[in-house]
């Protein structure tokens, strides 16, 4: 009998599929995509921040690698060309940042 630990660092892809598990779950915000199988981690990140509600923000802080969860966030935050919601930028900047 094998038992996992609770800290148990996840794969790269891990993210990316619970990601797309709550998006299945709220598909009008990706309306305009055909495949939501096939956006990546940051898109996916970063739709649900801006258009999920507070139900899918908790949804995404459950992730239990906050490391995987941190580096895509900072992907997304540090583009030249933000496309976060300035006041969401700064709940999830206080959120992920502040939590080591």
């Amino acid at each position: 009998m094998s038992t996992t630990s609770p800290k148990k660092r996840q794969t790269p892809n891990s993210l990316r599929k619970y990601l797309i598990k709550i998006a299945q779950e709220i598909k009008p915000i990706f309306w305009d995509v055909k495949n939501i199988n096939e956006l990546s981690a940051e898109a996916l990140l970063e739709r649900l921040i801006n258009y999920g509600t507070i139900k899918e923000w908790r949804k995404i802080y459950r992730y239990p690698d906050k490391d995987a969860l941190k580096s895509v966030y900072v992907r997304i935050a540090s583009k030249k060309r933000l496309n976060l919601r300035p006041q969401f930028k700064v709940f999830w900047d206080k959120l992920l940042m502040n939590d080591e």
